[in-house]
């Protein structure tokens, strides 16, 4: 994707806690984003555009569904061997960055093991001490 002139992000934290990611660039300057909404165990889900989207975890920590306010689910998330990751929609269409940038499961950078990927700069950090990793996909 690599970085784009004029956008700005802002990222919030609460200590070493990420709780909001917001973005805005020159030509519209009205800020977009996102919330990460959090339970006992860790992050659970995803708040945007008003609404807010559960996660459904695998037995290997995987986000594999993103679940709507109504229990519908919006997308399933599909990983190969080494993690890479296929977006389905409810319809079963491939979700992508370049063909539906703002879908909510486009938008959840959490992934693969509850890694945050930044779609910025396409790096992955998950949630040891602090561990970046480079996608090139």
């Amino acid at each position: 994707m690599g970085a784009k002139t004029g956008w700005t992000h802002e990222y919030y934290y609460d200590g070493g806690k990420l709780l909001e990611v917001e973005w805005k660039d020159t030509a519209n300057p009205t800020p977009q984003g996102f919330r990460l909404v959090y339970d006992a165990e860790g992050v659970a889900g995803i708040e945007f555009g008003g609404s807010v989207y559960a996660f459904v975890k695998d037995g290997l920590g995987n986000v594999a569904t993103l679940v709507n306010n109504s229990g519908n689910i919006s997308a399933r998330y599909l990983y190969d061997a080494w993690g890479r990751c296929k977006v389905i929609d409810s319809s079963g269409n491939e979700l992508t960055l370049a063909n539906n940038a703002t879908h909510p499961a486009i938008l959840n950078p959490i992934r693969w093991k509850s890694q945050y990927l930044d779609q910025e700069t396409r790096l992955v950090l998950d949630e040891r001490p602090l561990v970046l990793s480079k996608i090139n996909n």
